[in-house]
Protein backbone atom coordinates (compact mmCIF):
# COMPACT_ATOMS: atom_id res chain seq x y z
CA UNK A 1 0.00 0.00 0.00
CA UNK A 2 1.43 3.27 -0.76
CA UNK A 3 1.21 6.24 1.14
CA UNK A 4 0.20 9.15 -1.51
CA UNK A 5 2.09 12.84 -0.94
CA UNK A 6 0.11 15.00 1.22
CA UNK A 7 -0.36 19.26 1.21
CA UNK A 8 1.57 20.98 3.43
CA UNK A 9 -1.67 22.62 4.30
CA UNK A 10 -2.28 19.33 5.70
CA UNK A 11 0.93 18.71 7.94
CA UNK A 12 -1.44 19.07 11.32
CA UNK A 13 -2.73 15.86 10.22
CA UNK A 14 0.55 14.25 10.27
CA UNK A 15 2.74 16.26 13.06
CA UNK A 16 6.47 16.75 13.04
CA UNK A 17 7.67 14.00 11.48
CA UNK A 18 4.74 13.71 8.38
CA UNK A 19 6.29 16.57 7.30
CA UNK A 20 9.91 15.79 7.70
CA UNK A 21 8.79 12.12 5.51
CA UNK A 22 7.71 15.19 2.53
CA UNK A 23 10.24 17.50 2.88
CA UNK A 24 12.65 14.41 2.11
CA UNK A 25 10.51 12.51 -0.58
CA UNK A 26 10.29 16.08 -2.11
CA UNK A 27 14.30 16.03 -2.31
CA UNK A 28 14.89 12.96 -4.08
CA UNK A 29 15.41 12.56 -7.85
CA UNK A 30 14.89 9.94 -10.30
CA UNK A 31 17.77 8.75 -12.33
CA UNK A 32 16.95 6.27 -14.93
CA UNK A 33 19.39 3.17 -15.54
CA UNK A 34 21.07 4.16 -18.65
CA UNK A 35 20.10 0.72 -20.18
CA UNK A 36 16.68 1.81 -20.23
CA UNK A 37 17.20 5.07 -22.08
CA UNK A 38 16.51 4.73 -25.53
CA UNK A 39 18.63 6.82 -27.89
CA UNK A 40 16.00 9.10 -29.12
CA UNK A 41 16.05 10.51 -25.33
CA UNK A 42 18.96 10.90 -25.46
CA UNK A 43 19.00 12.76 -28.75
CA UNK A 44 16.02 14.89 -27.96
CA UNK A 45 17.74 16.01 -24.58
CA UNK A 46 20.86 17.29 -26.44
CA UNK A 47 19.27 18.40 -29.62
CA UNK A 48 18.07 22.07 -27.77
CA UNK A 49 21.18 24.13 -27.58
CA UNK A 50 20.80 25.46 -23.78
CA UNK A 51 20.61 21.83 -22.87
CA UNK A 52 23.78 21.55 -25.12
CA UNK A 53 25.21 24.30 -23.18
CA UNK A 54 24.89 22.83 -19.69
CA UNK A 55 25.97 19.18 -20.87
CA UNK A 56 29.34 21.36 -22.13
CA UNK A 57 29.80 22.87 -18.83
CA UNK A 58 29.06 19.95 -16.89
CA UNK A 59 31.83 17.89 -18.94
CA UNK A 60 33.99 20.81 -18.73
CA UNK A 61 33.54 20.70 -14.75
CA UNK A 62 33.91 16.76 -15.00
CA UNK A 63 37.63 17.38 -16.88
CA UNK A 64 38.90 19.21 -13.52
CA UNK A 65 38.02 16.53 -11.13
CA UNK A 66 34.91 18.71 -9.61
CA UNK A 67 32.12 16.75 -7.80
CA UNK A 68 29.49 18.56 -9.86
CA UNK A 69 28.15 22.49 -10.87
CA UNK A 70 24.88 23.76 -9.21
CA UNK A 71 22.54 24.53 -11.27
CA UNK A 72 22.94 28.27 -11.95
CA UNK A 73 26.38 27.71 -12.79
CA UNK A 74 25.66 25.24 -15.35
CA UNK A 75 23.23 26.80 -16.86
CA UNK A 76 23.54 29.99 -19.35
CA UNK A 77 23.43 33.65 -17.20
CA UNK A 78 19.90 35.32 -17.08
CA UNK A 79 17.92 32.00 -17.72
CA UNK A 80 14.61 32.24 -15.69
CA UNK A 81 14.28 29.67 -12.97
CA UNK A 82 11.58 27.64 -13.85
CA UNK A 83 13.41 27.05 -17.73
CA UNK A 84 16.88 26.11 -15.86
CA UNK A 85 14.71 23.54 -13.79
CA UNK A 86 12.13 22.24 -16.99
CA UNK A 87 15.82 22.03 -18.68
CA UNK A 88 17.52 19.88 -15.87
CA UNK A 89 14.02 17.92 -15.82
CA UNK A 90 14.67 16.60 -19.17
CA UNK A 91 18.59 16.06 -18.94
CA UNK A 92 18.06 13.87 -15.83
CA UNK A 93 15.04 12.04 -17.53
CA UNK A 94 17.60 11.33 -20.52
CA UNK A 95 20.16 9.95 -18.23
CA UNK A 96 22.78 12.23 -18.92
CA UNK A 97 22.56 14.05 -15.47
CA UNK A 98 22.97 12.81 -11.66
CA UNK A 99 21.77 15.35 -9.14
CA UNK A 100 21.76 15.39 -5.46
CA UNK A 101 20.51 18.27 -2.45
CA UNK A 102 23.45 19.61 -0.91
CA UNK A 103 21.77 22.19 1.79
CA UNK A 104 19.93 24.72 -0.33
CA UNK A 105 21.64 23.70 -3.54
CA UNK A 106 20.76 20.92 -6.00
CA UNK A 107 24.71 19.71 -7.58
CA UNK A 108 24.24 18.17 -10.60
CA UNK A 109 27.36 15.90 -12.37
CA UNK A 110 27.25 14.44 -16.03
CA UNK A 111 27.27 11.25 -16.21
CA UNK A 112 30.36 10.75 -18.94
CA UNK A 113 31.42 7.77 -18.04
CA UNK A 114 28.17 5.75 -17.71
CA UNK A 115 27.31 7.28 -21.31
CA UNK A 116 29.96 6.32 -22.99
CA UNK A 117 29.53 3.22 -21.75
CA UNK A 118 25.80 2.78 -23.33
CA UNK A 119 26.59 5.00 -26.35
CA UNK A 120 30.17 4.92 -27.28
CA UNK A 121 31.50 8.39 -29.02
CA UNK A 122 28.20 9.74 -29.02
CA UNK A 123 29.08 12.49 -26.68
CA UNK A 124 32.27 13.32 -28.02
CA UNK A 125 30.91 13.65 -31.70
CA UNK A 126 27.76 15.98 -30.54
CA UNK A 127 30.29 18.24 -28.32
CA UNK A 128 33.05 18.49 -31.19
CA UNK A 129 30.52 19.21 -33.67
CA UNK A 130 28.46 21.50 -31.57
CA UNK A 131 31.78 23.45 -31.15
CA UNK A 132 33.79 23.30 -34.90
CA UNK A 133 32.81 26.08 -37.05
CA UNK A 134 30.32 25.94 -39.23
Amino acid sequence: MSRSLFKISEQRNFGKLGLSRYINHVARFIHPSLKDVPLASVLHALSDPTRLAIVRRLDEDRKGDADGLACNCAAPDELPRATMSSHFTVLRGAGLIESRKQGTMVINRLRRDEIDARFPGLLDAVLEAEAAPA
